[in-house]
């Protein structure tokens, strides 16, 4: 057993110290490297990733914005379509107004003094006015009115009454 020298215990011990401390050392540096690429690549892909989310959101909103727009010019569109249809009824129904209220004074007239008339040819012995005078004493004596006036009178208000319905109704 010659070969075998005897051990210097404090080289190994020195040897191992020395070693394991240079590992710790380079284990560390190693870690504090990896540590600061690593951190350097997360704020990197962080940095990265907001400005794609940021350029997407800026994206979504541009075509938001596009999409609202269209739809308000189409809004408005139907707007003005509204309007004028709006704008035409209410033509209308003032031109219906105009028109009854120019026709409703002469409509209103001819019926009252129709219906006046009939009230005296069927109330007050007018239907003896409505024949020619065959006896004397038919008519009353105090009545100023003769058979021909009478006669074309009474049919005047009845036409009347008549033709300014039918103009009303075809002026419309």
């Amino acid at each position: 057993m010659s070969h075998f020298r005897a051990l210097d215990w404090n080289a190994v011990i020195t040897t191992i110290g020395s070693t394991t401390a240079v590992v710790a050392i380079l284990s560390f540096l190693a870690q504090t490297i990896i540590k600061h690429v690593l951190n350097r690549d997360v704020e990197t892909h962080k940095a990265d990733l907001k400005w794609e989310a940021d350029r997407e959101l800026a994206n979504m909103k541009a075509r938001a914005d596009t999409a609202l727009l269209e739809q308000k010019a189409d809004f408005d569109r139907e707007m003005e379509a509204l309007k004028s249809e709006l704008a035409t009824r209410s033509a209308r129904v003032e031109r219906l107004r105009e028109e009854v209220i120019h026709w409703a004074n002469p409509i209103l007239g001819s019926v009252m003094s129709l219906q006046r008339r009939l009230d005296v040819i069927l109330k007050e012995e007018g239907y003896l006015a409505l024949s020619p005078p065959i006896v004397e004493g038919h008519i009353k004596i105090n009545w100023s009115a003769t058979y021909e006036y009478y006669i074309i009178s009474s049919v005047f208000y009845f036409l009347r009454s008549i033709s300014v319905g039918f103009v009303y109704l075809r002026s419309d």
